[in-house]
């Protein structure tokens, strides 16, 4: 196609929820970097330019990351979408060979038919995913770790009018950038995050998007030396377009989690600073961000006897880190973290711990007010393994986590509610009703509770893009229903949604001749998706 020939689709669909209250993984998304296998079939291996989409000045009805409502792990994230497409990162992590997520970087096209190129009319209310909250990316994504960051970044993404807008190039110079990031704040101020990597080494850039004068600035550079960063991430925190980064660090010593701060009133960048303490080699990084000016960061650290799950806390109130702490409890190693938090500054983790019998879900939270994390609960009631989890948090605290449980058989799409009255996880239940394998699971969450879950369904024939909704009221989920048409294998779902319920999904569409992004709309009022 065309620009986008990763599943890299978080950058543009970091722009796809509404500003809600919640807040969430930037990982999703994003991840949140992994690569989709699927994906492969698409790249095209050509590094290219970050482009990007300008917003139009002056709306604030769009908010990639607004504090308050959640999206996916992605990188998914929502107040950062995570590269991960992965993520989402969100975004099965890129060492689950079994249901990997999304691939990190993408680049779409302007529009041209009727799909996303072709962009029918898009509800400017959409907001950006954040692949767990999200959006981790992340996505997520990933679990979000871009292991084979996509050669080609080149991003449209989605403007706040009804319409595709032609791409603009942010960065500069001659060297092969990806593993995009980006967050917007309520007044359409945006923050671009991406690795721009040359034959010395790898550097984080950040470049603004001004949204009264729509111009995006000159890029600058966060880290120093002659290291390797990877791993990117960024959430906003409060609602004055203030937002933190943070990414993975490789020198000849050690591999590290740094931070830098952005502060919307002086627009300048603080020093980066260390978050982890340790010798080893932090992995899978995951970052969500709150409306009350607080944030958090986690990841996998390899300890002495397995893999740790470790966070540490930015406090709004004193602009500092700190120290960071683990948060997993067990001896079996932990995976594909999903992290998201709510308006309030306090913050759900989830993520896999790999059992000798089975993988199960382990979840933990951190109260806001007491300044500490609960010990882990498992969230899954299989004997099965559990892979490829999301995590979505409204801005009240409630959350929805979804799941792929892997079976003999089939591989199914399973789902958990966080009650935040009664602090406690119910019961799981499965939410597919196919025989086939399930796969790339993605999970938001409005402001009354009601969630959106999608994911893609295998058959002898295609690939599909299904949906269920879980209606607040009736404490119930729909019968899925199918929301691509194509005859075509799809992949690389990534899914926003708005305050009010609507919402917006994009996904690749793997044809013989081109990679080709698919969205829909789905209306709350009517529960219908639109025509891709």
């Amino acid at each position: 196609m065309r620009a986008l020939r990763r599943a890299g689709s978080l950058l543009l669909l970091a722009l796809l929820a509404v500003p809600s209250s919640g807040c969430g993984d930037s990982s999703t998304a994003s991840d949140i970097a992994s690569n989709d296998a699927r994906d492969s079939r698409a790249a095209d291996g050509a590094s290219a330019d970050v482009t990007i989409d300008g917003a139009r000045p002056g709306d604030s009805s769009v908010d990639v990351t607004p504090p308050g409502d959640s999206r996916v792990d992605a990188p998914v994230a929502d107040r950062g979408v995570d590269s991960a497409l992965a993520d989402s990162s969100a975004d099965a992590p890129a060492n689950d060979s079994r249901a990997p997520d999304a691939g990190a970087d993408s680049s779409v096209d302007a529009p041209a038919d009727s799909r996303v190129d072709t962009a029918p009319p898009v509800d400017s209310s959409v907001d950006s995913v954040a692949p767990d909250s999200s959006v981790d990316t992340a996505p997520p994504a990933d679990s979000s770790v871009d292991t084979a960051p996509p050669a080609d970044s080149s991003v449209d993404t989605l403007p706040l009018g009804k319409h595709w807008r032609a791409s603009v190039r942010v960065d500069i110079g001659a060297t092969r950038e990806d593993q995009p990031q980006i967050a917007i704040d309520a007044a359409g101020n945006a923050l671009l995050v991406w690795i721009e990597t040359s034959s010395i080494a790898s550097d984080v850039k950040a470049a603004r998007f001004d949204a009264a004068s729509a111009t995006w600035s000159t890029p600058v550079r966060l880290d120093i030396g002659a290291s390797s960063e990877t791993e990117p991430r960024i959430a906003m925190v409060g609602s004055g377009g203030d937002a933190v980064v943070a990414w993975i660090e490789t020198s000849s010593i050690a591999t590290s989690v740094y931070a830098v701060r952005y502060s919307a009133q002086s627009n300048s960048w603080s020093a980066r600073q260390r978050l982890d303490r340790g010798a080893t080699d932090e992995a899978q990084l995951r970052l969500a961000g709150s409306e009350s000016g607080d944030a958090m960061a986690m990841w996998v650290e390899p300890g002495s006897i397995t893999d740790e799950l470790h966070a540490a806390r930015f406090v709004g109130a004193t602009q500092s880190w700190a120290q960071d702490v683990r948060i997993d409890s067990g001896t079996s190693g932990e995976d594909q973290p999903q992290l998201a938090m709510d308006a309030g500054g306090s913050a759900l983790a989830l993520w896999i711990d790999k059992r000798s019998i089975a993988d199960e879900l382990h979840a933990a939270r951190f109260d806001a007010a007491l300044a500490s994390w609960s010990t882990p609960v498992r969230v899954d009631s299989g004997v099965r393994d559990e892979t490829s989890p999301r995590l979505a948090v409204n801005s009240s605290g409630n959350a929805v986590a979804i799941w792929i449980e892997l079976g003999s058989i089939a591989d199914d799409v399973r789902a958990a509610r966080y009650d935040a009255t009664s602090a406690s996880w119910l019961a799981s239940t499965r939410i597919d009703i196919s025989s086939q394998d399930e796969s790339e699971p993605q999970v938001v969450i409005d402001s009354s509770g009601n969630a959106l879950a999608l994911w893609i369904e295998g058959s002898s024939i295609s690939t599909t893009v299904r949906s269920s909704r879980y209606s607040a009221s009736s404490q119930s989920w729909a019968q899925p229903v199918r929301v691509d048409v194509s005859s075509n294998d799809e992949s690389s779902p990534r899914l926003g949604i708005d305050a009010a319920g609507d919402a917006t999904v994009i996904w690749l569409e793997l044809g013989f001749i081109s990679t080709d992004i698919e969205a829909a709309r789905y209306d709350a009022v009517s529960g219908t998706w639109s025509t891709p």
